[in-house]
């Protein structure tokens, strides 16, 4: 995962109108591949008279994944411009769904780029846009006589906190919340105490 990612904070809809086709574009954020997959099947079951259902999606993996899809469309005329309009806006953990109707008049290549590209610009421009900092979950297991030393470094490092604690006869069990790197951090300094003298 990216340690910092540009999302959108809630699902928008735009709709646009070329030379009679009817473009309904929708913007919404999603958590996986498996969540923009189940939005994909719920808007092709609510539009299933539409000509085309075209889509992108971009995930903060770390490298990023991205996919596109046609749906029927001339290759590299739909998914591809909608998918650049999600990276030119920098946004990762969203996906886009474009329906068509067509009008009865053919856009040709550069008219369906502008459409589909257009159409999720449009609805980035609705958008509201928000920064993200992913939180890990990391537990680590001392023994009492090092709980101080282990508020102290997370004091010192920031950027951390505790979700919750099991206690066991020799010790703790904490279980933590935090960036990447403030996680990596305290690690480096844990290693650091339990060497021995």
């Amino acid at each position: 995962m990216l340690e910092e990612y540009k999302t959108i904070s809630a699902a928008v809809e735009v709709e646009m109108r070329e030379l009679g086709s009817r473009f309904l574009a929708f913007l919404f954020p999603i958590s996986d591949a498996a969540e923009f997959q189940s939005i994909l099947k719920s808007l092709k079951t609510t539009y299933y008279d539409a000509s085309h259902h075209c889509s992108a999606y971009r995930l903060a993996t770390d490298p990023a994944t991205e996919k596109s899809s046609d749906d029927g469309e001339p290759g590299g005329t739909a998914g591809l411009p909608m998918l650049n309009a999600l990276r030119s806006a920098e946004l990762f953990q969203v996906g886009a769904v474009v329906v068509r109707y067509f009008g009865g008049t053919k856009l040709g290549t550069r008219g369906l780029i502008d459409a589909y590209g257009g159409a999720v610009v449009e609805a980035i421009a609705e958008a509201s846009c928000v920064q993200v900092v992913p939180q890990l979950d990391w537990s680590v297991t001392l023994p009492f006589d090092q709980l101080g030393l282990l508020q102290q470094n997370m004091g010192k490092i920031g950027g951390l906190s505790i979700s919750g604690n099991d206690y066991h006869p020799n010790g703790l069990t904490t279980h933590l919340k935090g960036k990447k790197d403030a996680i990596e951090q305290l690690k480096i300094a844990l290693e650091r105490w339990t060497i021995h003298d």
